[in-house]
């Protein structure tokens, strides 16, 4: 994994949680969809989680929206497999080296996926 996609993908993410405090979300997801040439992550919160059900995370009570972070198909591989690694390897990085990831570890869960596939639930709080 590039060093430069890395730190421009911590400090997206660092941006979004520094300046919001999450209150009323329970898990986060990061959306990803499927661009010509590139993935695009989005972060959403939601007030559920159910591990059963992966509509938990269309209940999103705090969304990026277009502040998307945009992963060339170069870096991460054409095939959708190929840009769900990576972006999952993104996201597992930052949860154990981001300034900010203890926001994300101290809800419920952390989920990735594309918005029309299934969740991987990549942390899990234990309590």
């Amino acid at each position: 994994m590039e060093n430069k996609i890395v730190k421009n993908f911590s400090k997206w993410l660092d941006m979004i949680l520094k300046k919001n405090k999450f209150d009323a979300v329970v898990a986060f997801n990061f959306n990803l969809y499927e661009g010509k040439g590139s993935f695009h992550i989005q972060l959403i919160g939601s007030d559920s989680f159910d591990r059963n059900d992966e509509d938990w995370a269309c209940k999103e009570v705090y969304s990026s929206g277009e502040n998307v972070f945009i992963v060339s198909r170069k870096n991460a591989g054409q095939e959708w497999q190929k840009g769900l690694s990576f972006c999952t390897g993104l996201v597992r990085n930052y949860l154990s080296y981001g300034e900010f990831s203890k926001k994300l570890k101290d809800k419920t869960a952390v989920g990735i996926g594309f918005v029309d596939g299934n969740i991987d639930i990549i942390y899990e709080h234990k309590q």
